[in-house]
């Protein structure tokens, strides 16, 4: 198996640029589909915001194959990074809805939007329409676990072919999601080759998938986000805004379509709904993360000292307390608190 490095200091620069290029197209379409401007959201045959969900998915099969932990290590932390952001953010998404009415819910929506497959069951319907990828996120995130386990480049491949075939196969709605889902595997292919090797291969994908075009051209998207990955690889210089944007990057996206809706209530001005969402946006981020990094401390308090005493009254049934050396004991270690980001591992 081809030895695969992390990214460099000089290489995550230029995923970083790539995380803020997604963001600020993502935004951009919502914002003024938000000013009733849905005709502006169009440019050249391209989707603004499609462009930056593509450069989403690719990101995170990207970083998905770099990693090195053990592949259930992984997939555990991933949940655990993932889910109490997402839960907080869907709990003040419905209590929005339920003040102000913009859309009805039952208990139903809530457990699926909850267990992240509100995509699957309520589309369009959703709460917080913003936060769909983490219904297909998780499913390819699973499947990028079981082709750890297994064989790191088969699985991949056998599941880009089957979700092309299915969008080359599409025949009235554009296959969005098979399509961002070929995207996320072609770039975990990228990612499982060699640091030298990563550029060329990113190429490569960008020719395929701008030959699925001619077929799909719901592929379009795929294939410039995968040749803006290509001139981003070999990017070294460090900007400050990319680097401080990569850090709430998750929280970002969870939040701005909820930022967007609330300045919406009070204008549907671009010049001003624009700006003043964007600042939103990023200070609701960082909020965001601030809680979360809280909450898990609150929780770590009461959980970790409990923890303790469960490890020292197992003990005390094969050894006097005086033997037990806690300090000493690997065995008692505090759990790192991973940072809470979808595309940073």
């Amino acid at each position: 198996m081809t030895h695969h490095a992390q990214c460099s200091p000089g290489r995550r620069s230029g995923l970083d640029l790539l995380r803020l290029m997604a963001a600020a197209l993502v935004f951009l379409q919502h914002t003024l589909s938000g000013c009733q401007l849905d005709d502006w959201i169009d440019v050249a045959g391209f989707r603004i915001g499609r462009i930056g969900t593509a450069l989403f998915f690719l990101l995170a099969g990207l970083l998905a194959a770099s990693s090195n932990r053990a592949p259930l290590n992984w997939f555990r932390n991933r949940l655990s990074t993932l889910f109490p952001t997402f839960w907080v953010v869907t709990i003040i998404g419905f209590c929005f809805a339920a003040v102000t009415g913009y859309k009805d819910f039952d208990t139903w929506q809530v457990f699926c939007q909850m267990t992240a497959v509100g995509y699957f069951t309520h589309d369009e319907h959703m709460v917080n329409v913003a936060t769909w990828f983490m219904s297909p996120l998780l499913l390819l995130y699973l499947a990028a676990t079981v082709s750890r386990m297994t064989r790191p480049r088969l699985l991949p491949c056998v599941l880009a072919a089957m979700f092309a075939g299915a969008a080359l196969s599409a025949a009235s709605e554009p296959p969005v999601v098979a399509c961002h889902t070929v995207t996320f595997l072609f770039a975990w292919l990228v990612g499982r080759c060699s640091a030298d090797r990563q550029q060329q291969s990113a190429a490569l994908a960008s020719v395929v998938l701008s030959l699925l075009c001619l077929f799909q051209p719901e592929f379009r998207y795929g294939a410039v986000a995968m040749t803006a990955l290509t001139f981003a690889l070999p990017v070294q210089a460090r900007i400050p805004l990319t680097r401080g944007f990569g850090r709430i990057a998750y929280e970002w996206f969870l939040v701005h379509g909820l930022c967007i809706n609330a300045v919406a209530f009070t204008s549907d001005n671009p010049l001003l709904m624009i700006p003043v969402a964007a600042g939103a946006s990023v200070v609701g981020a960082s909020a965001l993360k601030r809680l979360v990094q809280w909450l898990r401390q609150a929780v770590s308090s009461v959980v970790l000292p409990r923890q303790r005493q469960l490890v020292v009254r197992s003990e005390t049934k094969v050894a006097p307390i005086e033997s037990i050396d806690l300090e000493a004991d690997s065995s008692v270690q505090e759990p790192a608190l991973y940072e809470a980001s979808v595309i940073s591992q």
